[in-house]
């Protein structure tokens, strides 16, 4: 009975005290500060731009017009965003968040789109413009 005793305080001195001396220190020399962890901080995922309005000036113009076309919107995580427009018909030179766009000389249902990119995700949003010689004019109010 004795030699159990002997062999179970040899054992709390031997292997059990050592791990519990140090659970709870601080100690200076570990790379680790006491409340630092290997686990890398939460990121937020990346979202997709979000397009708030894409307007074209115009929507009903006489062949050969020049209309502007304007985007506003905004990434959810603050990347930086690039813009990039095609159209169905005529010429556009666009700058970021606008473009002009010259439509075509012949009659028709015309579109517009922007792709706004943040390098990772794309949103994109269209705009039509009738084009006709006798164009519907926005009533005066």
């Amino acid at each position: 009975m004795a030699t159990q005793r002997f062999l179970t305080l040899l054992f709390c001195i031997l292997v059990a005290l050592p791990l519990t001396i140090g659970c709870n220190s601080q100690d200076s020399t570990s790379p680790l500060g006491p409340h630092e962890s290997l686990i890398p901080p939460y990121e937020k995922p990346n979202q997709p731009p979000v397009i708030n309005c894409f307007n074209c000036s115009e929507s009903s113009v006489v062949p050969a017009t020049l209309v502007n076309l304007t985007v506003d919107a905004f990434d959810p995580n603050g990347d930086e965003l690039t813009y990039e427009y095609s159209i169905s018909g005529g010429n556009c030179v666009s700058n970021c968040e606008s473009a002009c766009w010259t439509l075509p000389e012949q009659e028709g249902l015309y579109k517009a789109y922007v792709v706004v990119s943040d390098g990772f995700y794309k949103t994109i949003e269209e705009v039509e413009i009738d084009v006709r010689e006798n164009p519907i004019l926005p009533m005066d109010r």
